[in-house]
């Protein structure tokens, strides 16, 4: 259960804390202690490592990456985990680039008159003078 929480990107906590309750209630307050650590950390591990790791890898803002989760998911099943975020990364990457080069041909053409090379302008220059 906790593995299917934690893959809708919900994290451990939502299965672990009512866990914790039940121990405590069912098997004292020893190993609901043990296991509420345990759900501390595991929660921790998860808000803090998850988006390090994903922004490591791919310099996409995390929430596009949910996204493509919860949506793969529901399109294509299982694998769409997978393929969801792979889909949407590579959009958001293609689309960033397009409009990168779009926005640097745009600067280009505003300028009427193009500024030449350094070694252009000199030699420009001197058949000038001549």
């Amino acid at each position: 259960m906790t593995f299917i929480v934690c893959l809708l990107q919900a994290g451990p906590g939502v299965t672990l804390i009512p866990a914790v309750i039940w121990m405590f209630f069912l098997r004292g307050a020893g190993p609901a202690i043990v296991l509420l650590v345990f759900t501390i950390l595991a929660i921790v591990i998860d808000n803090l490592l998850r988006p390090f790791l994903i922004r490591k890898q791919a310099n996409v803002p995390l929430v596009l990456i949910m996204v493509g989760v919860i949506g793969g998911l529901a399109a294509f099943g299982l694998v769409g985990i997978f393929v969801g975020p792979m889909i949407l990364s590579v959009t958001y990457t293609l689309v960033k680039s397009w409009l990168s080069e779009t926005d640097f041909q745009t600067s280009d053409l505003n300028d009427p008159l193009p500024s030449l090379p350094t070694t252009a302008q000199t030699r420009s220059s001197t058949t000038e003078t001549e």
